[in-house]
């Protein structure tokens, strides 16, 4: 599941919060739930100069999610990626040896993120969020 949903906690947050994408952790979550994934890998670092935070959005989405009820031995963190590129790289890495994932993130970020994972040779399903876009039946998704 790819980042780019939380905002960090500080001040005056004092917890982590959402932005509209948050659609693509729940997707995930509810795609692991539905027993379509057995495990969930959060994918993106932190860029410290933009969100003023040293915590990576992997570590902010898993903290949501164990809120919301996903086991901490359920999650791999890729949390060293700063763009879409690095999120494929990264999480290849962490994926090697699996046989498939599901990928989830927007239906306007599709495009960009299954051509950099099947660059990195990741075979995927597109899990696809945030179907609002006009080119969401161009996509194949589940």
């Amino acid at each position: 599941m790819l980042g780019e949903t939380t905002v960090p906690a500080l001040v005056p947050r004092v917890e982590v919060e959402v932005t509209e994408a948050f659609g693509r952790l729940l997707h995930g979550m509810r795609s692991y739930r539905a027993g379509k994934a057995p495990h969930i890998l959060l994918s993106r670092g932190t860029i410290p100069e933009l969100s003023g935070s040293e915590q990576s959005e992997a570590e902010q989405l898993r903290l949501l999610a164990l809120e919301s009820g996903i086991l901490e031995a359920m999650f791999y963190l890729e949390a060293e990626s700063g763009n879409t590129r690095e999120n494929a790289l990264y999480s290849a890495r962490i994926m090697e040896g699996w046989e498939n994932a599901l990928l989830v993130t927007s239906v306007f970020h599709m495009l960009r993120a299954a051509g950099t994972f099947r660059a990195q040779g990741v075979d995927f399903v597109a899990a696809l969020t945030d179907v609002r876009s006009p080119i969401a039946h161009l996509l194949p998704g589940i």
